[in-house]
């Protein structure tokens, strides 16, 4: 053979070839994307907007409900004694531990409502006021201190107490650290 013969048999030039599947495949792709943006917006439009309240207004409802209700506000100590209840047309001693030492040094001190019912928050209120419902009260339960300085038993059964405060009696009541 000739050497003219052996230049005149070349491999095919491939790339105007691959220049067309790639611009093919880029299309593609970019009109994927279009149409995912687009599925989008239509799913994001059959969504119903939040309606925007007036939270002002249910503030002032929320407000006005509380102020509906006999404040009470129960004084605890330091060390755990629910020392008064405090009315706006009177003051009523009470002088009731909530806490009691415990001989286990790990525990020190629990919370005597978790064991006895009558000895929570709200029972004791309702018991000075000589009722079994405080529907019509809110109970303000004022600890002395910050409560990252008080036990944790006794932090622990007045958030608790809070809580079964409507449940047991119907009441509303809320922690107000100095």
């Amino acid at each position: 053979m000739s050497r003219a013969s052996r230049r005149a048999v070349r491999a095919p030039d491939l790339t105007s070839l691959f220049d067309v599947l790639f611009l093919f495949v880029f299309v593609s792709l970019v009109n994927a994307g279009v149409t995912k943006q687009e599925a989008d917006r239509a799913v994001a439009a059959t969504i119903p907007k939040p309606v925007r309240k007036d939270f002002a207004g249910l503030r002032d409802q929320a407000v006005k409900t509380l102020a509906a209700r006999n404040e009470v506000a129960a004084r605890i100590t330091k060390d755990g004694q629910l020392e008064k209840l405090e009315l706006a047309d009177r003051s009523i001693p009470v002088g009731v531990g909530l806490v009691a030492r415990v001989a286990d040094p790990d525990v020190g001190v629990v919370y005597e409502g978790e064991q006895n019912p009558a000895l929570r928050v709200c029972a004791l209120v309702a018991h000075a006021l000589g009722t079994n419902d405080l529907r019509g009260y809110l109970v303000i339960i004022a600890p002395a201190a910050k409560t990252e300085t008080l036990s944790h038993a006794l932090v622990d059964g007045l958030r608790a107490d809070v809580d079964r405060c409507f449940d047991e009696l119907r009441g509303v009541a809320v922690i107000v650290e100095p």
